[in-house]
């Protein structure tokens, strides 16, 4: 995931966030759940703390590499 730029739906509480920071990538986390406290501070996360049918286009980069998904 170096160098590319993730959105993860259901981001909360961060498990593969880390890992995706950790390997070099871009997050984007979309959760109205709380993420860890460490993940908010990185300079490579965003998180929208929303639920994903309130998220608008315009919120996201232009270009995104992955899409992940982990909603229940």
């Amino acid at each position: 995931f170096k160098d590319k730029t993730v959105v993860e739906f259901g981001s909360a509480p961060g498990g593969a966030v880390h890992y995706l920071l950790s390997d070099g990538a871009k997050v984007i986390g979309v959760d109205p759940g709380a993420m860890d406290t460490e993940i908010l501070k990185h300079k490579n996360y965003k998180h929208l703390s929303l639920p994903i049918e309130k998220c608008t286009r315009d919120q996201f980069p232009e270009n995104i590499d992955w899409v992940l998904s982990d909603i229940n």
